[in-house]
């Protein structure tokens, strides 16, 4: 009896119910670390999931399920190879995880160029004690690993160290931990005679000081209300006035604003400048050793080398640690209690998860402790020397290319040199350990004699758990290739099925018949003049700020390719930036005005040329919140959201909305926030149109960097010697009566500038292209009102040579030119999802009409014959979808899959290719696939993703952009169908009554087929791409798997499908319907891993530049809520008509 109970209780715990139930509790579980981590940071995620001992266990149970399942369903056997390879492959992934977690450590390796380093500092926090006994000599060292947050302070950071030292039982105990806090102030009437100083350094960094602080000033301690023993800086406040007493020698100089009190306005100006010197009338000296007021605002020098500012002087205030509100930065501190048996003391230390620790001594009963906390040294058993650190640019950029760094690894056990190249996505192995190429760090310009240059080199240890998770991946694909093509096997056993009802429906085909000249693009009537905006009457005379003009559309289209440098570096033609930039501020890539319509060149280019007339029209989009709330209408002018400061420079007028907005953390910021924001943006790109600074076009000859720039230059070099000339007018004017000081000043301003202009002269003699290009410019705006279309397009031609001429070898040729702007004119994507809409609409209905009506054979023959018709139009739409994504990948030069837009776009054309290779399974499965294609595409145009071609990061300059992010997207388009046959039958299960059941049960079935076989395709791909995914981050970052947001979300997707094809082994759950139910919502977790972690939350691959946790928009949440009410319609109407057939 004891024995049947005990195995009727074995045969419930390792059950598919209990193994699917393990799974769900899993993916929740590592689904909330997520939002976890978004929002108290990894360590919290870590302690509450991740490395908790609930999760642990859970794992282990999975694992000894998945043992018990192999036996029970005899997987061992020759026909279920395939599923035995998919558990044993899950078995060995746990393995090496496992071995992972245990034995491996990572961290970063700083080598500066020249420099030898032999230790690595721990990615993980640690914190290290040191005890020493200074008299015999005697010391002993400790570190241990400590996860630690604010949000598990009360039950999930406690820990207490101990060791033994002579005889002695040290404990270091856990009291408090604050993260990411900044060193700051509060001011509060209750804190009275209390003061903070607010004291800049050099490099203008300020630091806040209290009561009993002290600060380091160059070698020199400068202490407030704190003594010394040896030399050093006294501060004290005495009655609201700050004093200050030293043994060094300290001199200081009126504040610049009283300058003018005492000299002219030039010599201050070139004071300011560095022109001249402070005379020495004007340097103070503060007596040694005497107590003297210190002034807010002086600056002082110590011994004529460091400086400092007392800046601001707060009080009734006292320091504080204030949180940052920012994940990613700023620092941790951890106070922990030290108790020797004797004595114990509370010790707060500086550090955290990635921060180079802040050593702090102390001293108790005869011993000295020095205590760390965070990224602490770990040796390693060879050195590395970085030789020299290699970094390029994209052209005219900062922006970094690719960066790399060649070393020699010094083995002093085996006596050997080795020289290596590491860069990105290419590592160093050596004895276990491998180096990746991750950062560097530059030369400071405030120390140029300072070699600062150097290499930052992720290195990891975990050869055994890496190779044995590897060989875990290899048996899982191999499982899933042969789940497919094995002979017997669930794959093969649906498509039987499938067939056995084909044959029983041989006729059971879709029609549709679409008019495709209604999908033909609206063409905008342009029927230009070289004159659209004056008065006809009077046609050549320009009156200025009253009328504009713009470029003739056969002028415009030579003017489309010329070669220009986008501010990211690449070299576009001009068209692709006057799209973008009509984009942003218009909203649209034609410009309306006065009942005519103008291209993007033409509109951009007349701002340009006539700033002064389009600063008064309405070009610039608002959007609505900011319509209603600054009483704004849809479209406003320059001049109606900028106003003039006292520079008389153009100013956003709500400037203080904008900066208040900016500075509130993107997860807090509302909607009117975020379009303030958008506002100021538009209002920025305007500014840039109306000042030319677009015109990127002059290529610098012999430029180290490919610089080009724009005619803006000239202008100030224009500027500047007019300047130049005013000045030495002034002087010849005046110099009789112009004291010795403003004499100097201005003869050494002149001799400055007159070397600057010599240089300025010299540039333009070696660049002619900027008299090329203004030639040009001015053609297109002739002064009579004339244009002489002639005269530009030769002035044009001859800046297009000179552009090669300079810069050829990094300029695209006239046919890839040419191929980008009809891209642009194109608008390949936009064209394509309408088509695709209003395609699969059409068969829906006519899908849904044919259920309800008596079939004829005539019928079914206009039915068979229309299809045909419609599907090789569709097949037209595909290859016209696939034409624009080869084009985007012809002209962007890396694959059309490498941001969140061309993801989407290419996710919408392989859920295309899926749905055509099971359109023949049953014919509405093409016309679900073409609505879910389009409202992909369509997501795109909603300006939630940005369609601009930018650089490649350096991270993604590898063939593994190709193969991970090409499998996981398509993964997302199998999945994609499976979700709209499950919508679709839900539909019909609403739709279903005993007279349509044949009809429509049949369908439900056919479709519930092809869903589970499209979505078996899915989960393998999206599998095999999250492995390989895992195998490009350990190239790259040095760790296959370090739960970041997008693979922990990745893994999720992959665990709610194994769970969802895992059903039909659970008899309450295995119906049509739950399988159909799932298979919709199932898509939501596919959803978030794309836009909810690019968006929502924080992580490597997020394309968001926030602090995560951003607001979900409101339609998302109504949505779902229409999506559950409608599920609940179909669960009611399926039982209602399962009861009435019962009956």
């Amino acid at each position: 009896m004891a024995e049947k109970f005990i195995d009727n209780i074995i045969s419930k715990v390792f059950s598919m119910k209990t193994m699917t139930s393990g799974l769900v509790i899993f993916l929740l579980g590592i689904g909330a670390a997520t939002f976890i981590e978004s929002k108290y940071g990894i360590q919290a995620a870590k302690i509450l999931i991740y490395n908790a001992t609930w999760f642990t266990i859970l794992l282990v149970f999975l694992s000894l399920n998945m043992i018990s399942n192999i036996f029970v369903y005899r997987m061992y056997k020759r026909e279920k190879m395939a599923i035995f390879s998919f558990h044993i492959a899950f078995l060995l992934i746990m393995l090496g995880a496992g071995v992972t977690r245990q034995f491996s450590f990572e961290g970063v390796m700083v080598i500066k160029e020249g420099e030898t380093s032999d230790f690595i500092y721990t990615a993980d926090p640690h914190l290290l004690v040191k005890v020493q006994n200074k008299k015999t000599g005697k010391s002993k060292v400790i570190g241990k690993k400590h996860y630690l947050s604010e949000v598990t302070h009360g039950f999930g950071n406690y820990f207490s160290d101990e060791l033994e030292f002579e005889n002695k039982d040290i404990s270091i105990e856990y009291v408090n931990f604050q993260s990411k806090r900044v060193d700051s102030f509060q001011i509060n009437k209750k804190f009275k005679n209390s003061v903070v100083l607010d004291i800049v350094t050099e490099g203008r960094k300020s630091h806040y000081i209290g009561e009993n602080d002290q600060l380091l000033v160059g070698n020199v301690l400068l202490g407030f209300e704190k003594k010394y023993k040896n030399n050093g800086i006294l501060l004290k406040n005495q009655e609201e006035k700050i004093f200050v007493k030293s043994n060094y020698t300290i001199t200081y100089n009126p504040p610049m604003y009283s300058l003018k009190n005492i000299l002219s306005e030039n010599t201050v100006d070139s004071i300011m400048k560095g022109f001249i010197p402070m005379p020495d009338s004007l340097i103070f000296e503060i007596p040694i050793n005497k107590w003297t007021e210190l002034n807010e605002g002086t600056r002082y020098e110590i011994n004529n080398s460091s400086q400092f500012v007392v800046k601001n002087i707060f009080f009734n205030a006292k320091k504080a640690l204030i949180s940052s509100g920012n994940e990613n930065r700023d620092t941790d501190y951890l106070t922990v209690k030290l108790n020797d048996g004797k004595t114990s003391k509370n010790v707060t230390l500086q550090g955290g998860m990635g921060k180079t620790s802040t050593p702090k001594t102390i001293s108790m009963n005869g011993l000295e402790y020095q205590l760390e906390y965070g990224s602490i040294r770990r040796p390693i058993p060879f050195k590395v020397t970085c030789r020299d650190f290699q970094l390029e640019n994209y052209p005219g950029t900062e922006s970094p290319s690719s960066f790399a760094s060649e070393v020699t690894i010094i083995d002093t056990v085996e006596k050997k040199k080795i020289n290596k190249r590491i860069f990105m996505n290419h590592v160093l192995d050596f004895k276990g350990y491998r180096f990746f190429q991750s950062s560097y760090t530059l030369d400071d310009l405030k120390t140029p004699l300072i070699n600062e240059e150097g290499t930052i080199l992720s290195v990891n240890h975990d050869f055994w758990g890496t190779n044995i998770t590897y060989l875990g991946y290899l048996l899982m694909a191999i499982g899933m290739i042969l789940s497919i093509i094995a002979p017997v096997g669930r794959f093969r056993d649906l498509n039987k099925k499938l067939r056995k009802i084909k044959q029983k429906n041989p006729l059971k085909s879709l029609l549709l018949f679409v008019v495709l000249s209604s999908l033909g693009t609206t063409i905008y009537a342009q029927d230009h003049h070289e004159n659209d905006g004056h008065n006809h009457k009077n046609d050549n005379k320009i009156v200025r700020g009253e009328t504009f003009h713009v470029i003739s559309e056969e002028h415009a289209d030579e003017l489309a390719t010329l070669p220009v440098q986008s501010f990211d570096g690449r070299i576009v033609p001009i068209h692709t930036v006057c799209d973008q930039l009509l984009r942003k501020t218009y909203r649209k890539n034609v410009l309306e005005h006065k009942s005519k319509t103008y291209n993007a060149v033409q509109s951009i280019f007349s701002m340009y040329l006539y700033t002064e007339y389009w600063e008064k029209q309405n070009t610039i989009y608002i959007p609505s919140v900011l319509q209603k709330r600054l009483k704004l209408d849809k479209y406003e002018s320059y001049r109606s959201i900028s106003q003039i400061d006292k520079e008389g420079n153009p100013i956003f007028k709500w400037e203080d909305q904008y900066k208040k907005a900016f500075q509130t953390p993107e997860s807090n910021r509302n909607e009117f926030d975020k379009k303030i924001i958008k506002l100021h943006e538009k209002f920025q790109v305007t500014t840039m149109i109306f000042r030319g600074v677009f015109l990127r076009v002059n290529p610098i000859k012999n430029d180290a960097n490919n610089r080009w720039i724009d005619n803006s230059e000239l202008q100030n070099i224009h500027f500047k010697l007019m300047d130049f000339n005013s000045l030495k007018i002034y002087l010849d004017k005046n110099l009789d009566s112009l004291n010795e000081d403003d004499k100097i000043a201005l003869n050494n301003q002149i001799l400055i500038d007159s070397l600057k202009l010599n240089e300025y002269s010299e540039f333009l003699t070696r660049n002619p292209i900027l008299y090329n290009t203004n030639q040009y410019l001015l053609s297109l705006k002739p002064s009579d009102g004339i244009n002489n279309s002639n005269e530009s397009s030769r002035l044009l031609a001859e800046l297009k040579k000179e552009q090669r001429k300079v810069a050829g070898n990094i300029i695209p040729s006239e046919k890839m030119l040419d191929l980008e702007v009809q891209y642009n004119r194109w608008e390949v994507f936009k064209k394509t999802y309408q088509a695709y809409g209003l395609i699969g609409f059409l068969m829906l209905i006519i899908f849904f009409i044919q259920i309800f009506v008596t079939e004829k054979n005539i019928l079914l023959k206009v039915f068979d014959y229309t299809r045909k018709v419609l599907f090789v139009f569709l097949i037209g739409v595909f290859a016209f979808h696939a034409s624009g994504l080869v084009i985007r990948w012809l002209v962007s030069g890396h694959v059309p899959w490498s941001n969140g837009y061309e993801a989407v776009v290419f996710i919408a054309w392989v859920t295309m290719l899926a749905g055509f290779l099971f359109s023949r399974k049953n014919a509405v499965v093409i016309a679900g696939t073409a609505v879910l294609a389009s409202l992909m595409i369509f997501v795109t145009e909603l300006n939630l993703l940005d369609p601009e071609i930018t650089p490649l990061q350096p991270v993604l300059k590898s063939y593994w952009l190709m193969i991970h992010v090409a499998v996981i997207t398509g993964s997302y388009g199998f999945l994609g169908l499976a979700c709209i046959l499950g919508f679709l039958n839900l539909t019909l299960y609403i739709c279903r009554t005993q007279k349509t059941a044949n009809s429509i049960t049949t369908n439900i079935t056919e479709l519930t087929y092809i869903s589970e076989m499209t979505m078996t395709i899915g989960v393998f791909m999206l599998t095999i791409g999250t492995f390989l995914g895992g195998i490009w981050a350990n190239e790259s970052w040095g760790r296959y798997w370090g739960w970041d947001p997008k693979e922990t979300w990745a893994l999720v997707s992959v665990l709610v499908y194994a769970t969802i094809l895992h059903l039909r082994f659970i008899p309450a759950l295995k119906s049509k319907f739950v399988f159909n139910l799932v298979a919709f919502w199932g898509y939501s977790a596919i959803l978030f891993t794309f836009f909810g972690v690019n968006f929502v939350l924080v992580g490597l691959h997020s394309y968001a530049q926030g602090d995560g946790l951003g607001d979900i928009p409101n339609w998302i949440w109504i949505t779902a809520i229409l999506f559950l009410g409608y599920s609940i319609l179909a669960y009611f109407r399926n039982r209602s008509y399962l009861n009435s057939k019962s009956i």
